[in-house]
């Protein structure tokens, strides 16, 4: 039994007045769910798990429409439809270690990409950030 100057260690303590849980693990069809609900949120934060669920399931999407429709129209609509929510959650991705989402723009550069997809896999910022709401 602890004195009065000691504290007793709780496994299960909840995070610091300056720590957020953001770095939950997320199922694919919540991650899904969650980018389209968040279309046009260039703001706030996305774990990992987010991110890749949803860039995965776009790439799928778009293999299945070029293998569908040889036309191309199909696959033209759906890498527009994925186009905004993808660089949505690609800003909340990098927002979530603390970097802006204009970062993005070195994929234009070709070698940037390299640097994007670095900082993309990187772990979550446990602690807020610039970019907590």
């Amino acid at each position: 039994m602890p004195n009065s100057n000691q504290i007793e260690a709780n496994p299960v303590t909840p995070p610091s007045p300056g720590e957020i849980v953001s770095t939950q693990a997320m199922s694919p069809l919540r991650s899904i769910s969650v980018c389209f609900s968040k279309y046009f949120d260039f703001k706030n934060r996305a774990t990992r798990a987010e991110y890749w669920w949803f860039y995965l399931f776009s790439i799928i999407m778009s293999f299945i429409a070029a293998i569908v429709d040889s036309s191309g129209f199909t696959t033209v609509s759906v890498n527009f439809l994925f186009t905004i929510p993808v660089f949505a959650a690609g800003a909340r991705r990098l927002h979530d270690i603390n970097k802006s989402g204009w970062w993005q723009l070195l994929w234009l550069t070709g070698v940037g990409g390299i640097l994007v997809i670095i900082w993309q896999v990187m772990p979550s910022d446990r602690f807020k950030n610039d970019y907590d709401q």
